[in-house]
């Protein structure tokens, strides 16, 4: 298990929208998240996502060692990519320390929050688990695969599960990977039930983003956490 120490400043300048997009609800279940922007490298974007600038999003923030959600407005910014001869936009909050944005969130937990990954990314490849502690609840990430010489994994899959419950939900699954793994990135209670939720970049390739938003309190089928939306795009 690697963990990776996430710099704030790179974070917030690698925040961008790259797809436009959501996981569908069941009807009885409350839409809690329309669309999300993630740390995802370099994105290209439509042009019609500079509707969007001037906007109002919902920001996850860290401040004095504190995270905690609340609406902050973003701007389109424009980047041009040398090695790749085109320009990127990307939609920024006007606020620092923005770690992810939100563009529509109902219920979100309005009171600070605690993390327990401490702003740092956690890298789970084949064989590692994690294990932590929320709210008195254990909780354990495991990865299984076969990794070769060259990095390559077969069969990877992602675990999370809680002590006295035999659930143990897939969260990320891929046949063959490139040098990709997990990397937990948030553990928080993000829509106040009082239960962990994680944001994760479930990626196949060392290459590419793939983040992922799952909620808490719209699990359904006897799971711990739903996947509400993500962010997935090349990063070179």
């Amino acid at each position: 298990m690697k963990i990776i120490v996430m710099k704030t400043k790179l974070i917030i300048l690698g925040l961008a929208i790259c797809f436009l997009g959501c996981v569908g609800q069941a009807q009885n279940i409350e839409q809690k998240v329309k669309v999300g922007a993630f740390f995802a490298g370099l994105c290209p974007l439509d042009s019609s996502f500079a509707q969007y600038s001037g906007s109002e999003f919902i920001g996850l923030f860290v401040e004095n060692g504190k995270f905690h959600l609340r609406p902050t407005i973003v701007d389109l910014v424009e980047l041009y990519h040398d090695g790749h001869q085109a320009v990127y936009q990307y939609l920024l909050s006007r606020d620092e320390n923005s770690l992810f944005l939100f563009s529509y969130f109902i219920g979100y937990n309005p009171n600070p929050i605690e993390a327990v990954n401490g702003g740092r990314g956690i890298a789970i490849m084949p064989g590692d688990t994690f294990n932590f502690t929320y709210n008195g609840i254990s909780y354990t990430f495991q990865a299984d695969g076969e990794m070769d010489w060259r990095s390559n994994i077969s069969n990877y899959t992602l675990s999370f599960s809680k002590t006295g419950c035999q659930t143990k939900q897939i969260l990320v699954s891929h046949a063959f990977t490139e040098d990709g793994y997990a990397i937990i990135l948030f553990i928080g209670d993000l829509d106040g039930d009082g239960k962990p939720d994680i944001i994760l970049n479930g990626t196949h390739h060392y290459e590419f983003s793939n983040i992922m938003l799952f909620l808490s309190s719209t699990a359904e089928d006897g799971n711990l956490l739903r996947l509400e939306g993500g962010e997935a795009c090349w990063v070179n």
